[in-house]
């Protein structure tokens, strides 16, 4: 698992000074304005994904739990899989044509100039979905099956071409709205072809076939459909915010809010990529009825998630702006504060991925859909009335951090239910342990910045060593202190 989470961290490294650059270039080139209307257009889309998402959380849950039990019938499921997700390209795209063209002519937000533009990067983005949808199968076997470098390797070959090809948008001299729409296409065929061609090529014992259970058939479905809800949930969660925002405030403050989105993403990688090595081990321990152990991956993955958004967010919560300054040439309004209000609900957050994968891995996620669900989707509704009231641009945020708590703890609640975590134990040894370090690492770096000063470059390396040190004296056991204090020395003896 260790070796499964370097590379992934190897991927995310280079995954995140790509994007950031990218981000750059993409805001130098296209401007603001259109900059807001490609995370306008694109999130409608993305409103489609809460079915892929429902279907790639089941598929990989199915995939690992099959293997964890050995008894052959993933090459079954997998198939089942894969006609499931063409039935529902054609689902989607019947829902884009229809629904989703009438919420873009009827509701968003796009200066006139530019509407025929957004139309086209519509459509394309809509093709560039079907076909990520067709690689999510590939995906969730390569991660079942845990091959990270593999899996890694593939993800740094795609950045690498978006690199170059966001880099070519600065020579060229057409609607870069539209090319880099068409860029994004081309990174989705090549998204699809690399894990399909290494699936063929590493995993022999999964072939797909034209088969059909109608057992097999109404246990995805049954499974998928609460996950359906739960997933609609998460999106609307996200995108609904920003969809409210460009109808209150326009595609400029739509910018603001998309680059703070991308910041946010580039922090989360980290304990996505801690996540993608642990859950597969969740559901296999489930499987297995070795639950003892599942319970104390629950607990790790939690605490290790919390402290590495903390480790990297509070550099980043410190020197906003100066970061802003040296990544961006042009910063939208209202980003700064953008930033550090979705880091916090990030922060808030953090423990709740682990407890997500064990409440997946028991398959009993009907009440644990409607009530989680049921909290996230609130987020529109409340947030839309004070909007109303209030027009300011960051209540959205406000609300989801309020929002997420809630989930958080109902999470919790769920999964003492199911696999019998205990919550004092929970709260006690990962939640107000892991807090507590955070807020030592915070009070240190305002006493010693207050003493020292310090700008800049200066102020993000003094707060990350302090950060360091508090994390590693606070947040670790003795166990976890043995094993990077060896890692550390084997290091330094080779030099």
């Amino acid at each position: 698992m260790i070796k499964n989470s370097f590379f992934l961290l190897f991927k995310l490294l280079i995954t995140l000074f790509v994007t950031l650059y990218c981000s750059r270039v993409l805001l130098q080139e296209l401007g603001i304005e259109d900059f807001g209307i490609y995370n306008i257009v694109g999130g409608i889309v993305s409103l489609l994904s809460f079915l892929t998402g429902a279907l790639a959380s089941s598929s990989q849950r199915f995939f690992s739990y099959e293997l964890g039990k050995n008894n052959g019938n993933i090459s079954n499921y997998f198939s089942m899989t894969m006609i499931v997700y063409f039935i529902l390209s054609i689902v989607l795209v019947i829902i884009s044509q229809t629904i989703g063209l009438w919420f873009i002519y009827e509701k968003i937000n796009i200066p006139s100039v530019r509407f025929s533009a957004a139309i086209t990067v519509y459509q394309v983005s809509v093709l560039t979905f079907i076909i990520s949808i067709m690689a999510a199968p590939f995906n969730a076997l390569l991660i079942s099956y845990e091959k990270m470098k593999l899996y890694s390797l593939i993800g740094i070959t795609i950045v690498i071409i978006r690199l170059l090809l966001v880099i070519s948008l600065i020579y060229i001299d057409a609607d870069k709205l539209i090319v880099y729409s068409i860029i994004s296409l081309f990174l989705s065929f090549i998204s699809f072809l690399l894990p399909f061609y290494f699936c063929k090529k590493q995993i022999k014992d999964v072939k797909f076939k034209i088969v059909w259970s109608r057992k097999r058939f109404n246990e995805l479905l049954s499974y998928s459909g609460w996950n359906l809800f739960g997933s609609l949930s998460a999106v609307g969660f996200n995108q609904g915010v920003n969809i409210l925002i460009n109808i209150f405030f326009g595609p400029t403050v739509n910018a603001a809010r998309g680059l703070a989105v991308q910041v946010n993403s580039a922090i989360l990688g980290f304990t996505t990529n801690i996540n993608t090595a642990i859950n597969p081990q969740i559901i296999k321990r489930y499987s297995s009825n070795e639950l003892e152990s599942m319970l104390g991956l629950v607990k790790n993955g939690s605490k290790y998630s919390f402290l590495v958004i903390g480790f990297i967010s509070i550099p980043i919560l410190f020197n906003t702006e100066y970061i802003l300054s040296i990544w961006l040439t042009e910063v939208p309004e209202y980003t700064v504060s953008f930033i550090q209000l979705i880091i916090i609900d990030s922060l808030v957050c953090g423990f709740s991925a682990p407890l997500m994968t064990s409440v997946q891995a028991t398959g009993k996620i009907k009440y644990y859909q409607i009530i989680v669900g049921g909290l996230l989707l609130l987020n529109i509704p409340i947030s839309y009335f004070l909007l109303i009231k209030y027009s300011n641009p960051l209540i959205p945020l406000l609300v989801t951090i309020a929002l997420s708590f809630i989930a958080f703890n109902a999470r919790l609640f769920f999964t003492r239910s199911l696999i019998g975590l205990g919550i004092r134990d929970f709260y006690l040894n990962v939640v107000i342990k892991s807090i507590v370090t955070i807020l030592i690492s915070i009070s240190a770096n305002l006493f010693v910045l207050n003493k020292v000063g310090g700008f800049g470059f200066l102020n993000i390396v003094i707060v990350g060593l302090i950060n360091s040190v508090c994390i590693f004296i606070f947040g670790l056991n003795r166990t976890e202190k043995k094993f990077i204090s060896s890692k550390i020395f084997s290091v330094l003896k080779k030099y």
